[in-house]
């Protein structure tokens, strides 16, 4: 079982320790010590994190524009942002453009955090199907449709099926479960489909399924 290596950037004490209460007990979580700042985690700390966990208020210090050269400049660390207000969807979605993986709500499960951090480390994204669709929809409602048939030139019909899913806003267990086919299997074509359409994650492959770049329109 592979360690995660967790930092918790937080606004106060009490954040850091109740994050550090609710993943104790998670053998494969390991909770680095407290930094105050992105600058000291990323120069000062002797363990290098996985997964950053960051409050609201430390992303709003830090601003959008520093966020996104942050997750270009270190493409390995993965952005998780908890205790976001889910009315604030544009808020979510601004964080998801600049490169943040995950997003956990102020209304969820402490039992959510281990799972997000599990998935954020496989390289999947943690964010509600509801908002998924919001930022496909945002990004694509100016956009003309383009025909499905230039997708099934590049990928595989089982690929495509994938993908379809994907862009619904569901997971691999779910995209697992409806296919009849293992997780790893899943994953397995998840990253053939990354490669194919030249894209990094799954939002970014959602929003190649609905619009796919002009640059690759025939």
């Amino acid at each position: 079982m592979s360690q995660i290596n967790v930092a918790i950037t937080a606004d106060c004490i009490l954040a850091y320790m109740g994050l550090t209460k609710i993943l104790g007990g998670e053998e494969d979580i390991k909770i680095l010590d407290e930094v105050t700042s992105f600058t000291k985690l990323l120069h000062s700390s002797p363990i290098s994190p996985h997964i950053i966990l960051a409050c609201p208020i430390t992303i709003y210090n830090m601003g959008i524009d520093k966020i996104k050269h942050l997750c270009r400049k270190h493409p390995a660390l993965k952005l998780i942002v908890f205790n976001i207000d889910p009315k604030e969807e544009n808020v979510m979605i601004r964080l998801l453009k600049t490169g943040v993986m995950g997003i956990i709500n102020n209304d969820d499960n402490p039992s959510i955090f281990a799972k997000a951090i599990r998935a954020v480390y496989r390289g999947e994204m943690w964010v509600k199907r509801k908002t998924m669709l919001e930022i496909i929809r945002s990004s694509n409602k100016n956009k003309a449709r383009i025909p499905r048939k230039e997708l099934k030139g590049l990928l595989t019909p089982r690929e495509t099926e994938i993908i379809t899913l994907i862009a619904e806003g569901h997971k691999n267990k779910t995209i697992a479960d409806r296919l009849y086919i293992s997780e790893h299997t899943v994953k397995f074509h998840i990253q053939n489909i990354f490669k194919k359409l030249n894209v990094k994650n799954r939002l970014e492959a959602a929003l190649y399924y609905h619009a796919p770049p002009q640059d690759q329109e025939t």
